[in-house]
């Protein structure tokens, strides 16, 4: 029997209606999961924001290179309005965060845990950016920058990218980017607009949330069902009442059991890469084997 009949049959399990609501897609990465399956694809979700610290520590520190460059004096009092004490606070955030992520599996940290510290980071990182933002908004440089508004466009963009794919993130970072335009821009119409654009990402990363949600569990399924299949081909091979095979699209042997390569009184691999046009072989080989199942009472 062809091994790839069992495949077939495990991807053509009928699929499951399904939809996620808004309410389970935004808090999915910050939920426990209830079961060893949506454990998995909270796993396989956090692995995917496992380079946000690095992305935002690069441009932290781009930023802060620029001023100190451009900066025709650094402060060096500890005082509020020292641009270095926020920003480099910020810097050694995103340090200790991407070691966090980075030893994640070694300190067991559970997908919603992470979630839930990325959450946590991504404001403070964004507040302190902000304080950054304000502290250099008076300051003379070299040559004539709007300093305070590029802080404010590049931490709003930096956030809008490391966040889209989590909406518990995306949500963060628009109120995040709504208090820094409040602070830091000197027009209303631009803080309505960072506003705007911050719902509009949180309902963006929601839809794809949802789709990837669905998809994920239909996959799992899917899978669960393959390795049930896999299993009773195993359990039936190793009972010795059958034997299978799988050939590729050449029509060359790419799979044979052991029971198989028993009664031609072989390994396995010996019978491998073997043509199809060996039938005769093959069919006698089956007669004998039918004729064996009937002496011993087998049909």
């Amino acid at each position: 029997m062809r091994r790839s009949r069992f495949t077939s049959a495990a991807e053509t399990v009928e699929p499951v209606t399904e939809r996620a609501s808004i309410r389970e897609a935004f808090w999915f990465d910050l939920h426990t999961p209830d079961s060893p399956d949506e454990d998995s694809l909270a796993d396989w979700r956090v692995a995917g924001l496992d380079q946000i610290a690095l992305l935002l520590g690069f441009m932290h520190m781009l930023v802060i290179a620029g001023y100190v460059l451009l900066s025709p004096k650094v402060p060096i009092c500890a005082c509020s309005d020292n641009p270095l004490i926020p920003s480099l606070t910020a810097l050694a955030l995103d340090v200790v965060a991407a070691f966090a992520l980075l030893k994640r599996q070694k300190y067991k940290l559970s997908a919603h845990t992470v979630g839930r510290g990325l959450c946590a980071y991504l404001a403070v990182s964004g507040l302190l950016w902000t304080w950054f933002g304000q502290t250099v908004s008076d300051d003379l440089f070299i040559t004539q920058v709007s300093a305070a508004q590029v802080v404010m466009c590049a931490g709003i963009a930096m956030g809008a990218i490391v966040s889209i794919s989590s909406p518990p993130l995306a949500f963060v970072n628009g109120v995040v980017s709504a208090i820094s335009a409040i602070v830091l821009s000197r027009s209303s119409i631009v803080s309505v607009g960072v506003e705007i654009m911050g719902m509009v990402l949180v309902a963006y990363s929601i839809a794809g949330t949802k789709k990837i949600l669905v998809t994920g569990r239909a996959r799992l399924r899917l899978d669960a069902a393959a390795r049930k299949a896999l299993r009773f081909v195993d359990e039936f091979e190793n009972s010795g009442r059958g034997w299978f095979w799988e050939t590729d699209s050449l029509g060359t042997l790419s799979y044979v059991s052991r029971q198989l390569a028993d009664d031609f009184q072989c390994a396995p691999e010996e019978l491998l890469g073997r043509h199809k046009e060996r039938r005769y072989a093959t069919s006698s080989l089956k007669r004998n084997s039918m004729s064996r199942q009937g002496s011993t009472g087998r049909t």
